[in-house]
């Protein structure tokens, strides 16, 4: 596959201010010079139902979010040869091409091999000696067995935004004043009916919108979680317009395993990310299991990164990244 940018829409990027994905690969291709890292070529492109994977020839992993749907029986998949022709190209050329696709496949794959490129940068030594905060843990350490790291990022007395409906929302559930998630899907898609006494209607304790009532929603919010598909969906950047009165605001998810640098100085406050701490296991992952997802955070490291000047205090946050300020 014939990788075009092109001088015209170089041009046009150049003219325009440069968004976050496009201010990370710079700082990527800064962090490898500096650090003299040879970046990888691709070796394998995982294509599965809603995440696209990376494996790159310097055991670079990476993944992302793709928004597609397990295929249809007897679905035609000749489309999916035309990536053939990314095998063997540099990571970074794959990473340019893609953060810069309309297409939300081919800009996952972008994404995903950002994230490979980023995993050599995601240690909490190396995010530490670039000036931000950072924690590590593996899924089932006394850390966060009962208590979930992402859950200390709030008070009890704020109101809550969760932009797409992840399996972080559960720990939520009673830590805060009010819970409200938006999402692309339908609010049926999260609906439970309850037969007992009566018939009524689940979740509970958790406010469900769609994807229309984002500003409505972000508005009043006093911390807002934004999923990383926003990134795939190329909606990151309008929606964290909405968050101005928030005094937290972060990405979540597998997919935002980027270097955090750029997002935190445009003011984004935390990332939740996964470094792939055993890429053979990911490797074997990406090509047996059906939950990518739910395999990373079982299986390799998860980590929680933030910026100094972000607005803690009074968070159970504050006890655990003093730690982390001393390892």
């Amino acid at each position: 596959m014939e990788l075009k940018t092109g001088n015209c829409t170089m041009e046009k990027n150049r003219r325009i201010q440069k968004n976050i994905l496009e201010l990370t690969l710079e700082r990527l291709r800064k962090l490898c010079k500096e650090s003299r890292v040879l970046p990888g070529t691709l070796v394998r492109l995982g294509i599965k139902p809603w995440w696209t994977t990376v494996l790159g020839s310097n055991n670079e992993c990476g993944m992302a979010a793709n928004f597609s749907n397990p295929p249809a029986e007897n679905e035609d998949r000749t489309d999916y040869l035309k990536f053939l022709g990314l095998i063997g190209k540099p990571l970074f050329e794959i990473a340019e091409w893609g953060i810069h696709a309309t297409d939300h496949r081919e800009r996952s794959i972008g994404i995903a091999a950002m994230s490979a490129l980023s995993q050599q940068f995601l240690g909490c030594s190396s995010v530490r000696n670039r000036g931000f905060l950072a924690q590590c843990w593996m899924n089932g350490d006394k850390l966060v067995r009962h208590y979930p790291t992402i859950s200390r990022l709030v008070t009890r007395k704020d109101i809550v935004a969760i932009v797409g409906y992840g399996s972080e929302v559960r720990h939520f559930r009673g830590r805060c004043r009010e819970l409200h998630v938006t999402d692309i899907r339908s609010k049926e898609t999260f609906e439970t009916v309850i037969i007992d006494k009566s018939i009524t209607h689940g979740p509970r304790d958790i406010i469900v919108h769609s994807a229309h009532e984002n500003e409505q929603v972000l508005r009043i919010a006093d911390v807002v979680f934004i999923t990383a598909s926003t990134l795939v969906n190329n909606t990151f950047e309008d929606i964290v317009k909405f968050t101005n009165n928030a005094r937290l605001v972060g990405l979540y998810g597998p997919g935002g395993s980027l270097i955090p640098d750029a997002f935190f100085e445009r003011d984004i406050d935390f990332i939740t990310s996964f470094h792939i701490a055993d890429p053979a296991r990911f490797s074997d992952d990406m090509i047996n299991d059906h939950d990518m997802g739910s395999s990373i955070r079982s299986s390799q490291k998860q980590y929680m990164f933030m910026r100094p000047l972000a607005k803690t205090k009074g968070t159970p946050i504050l006890k655990m990244l003093r730690q982390a300020e001393h390892p």
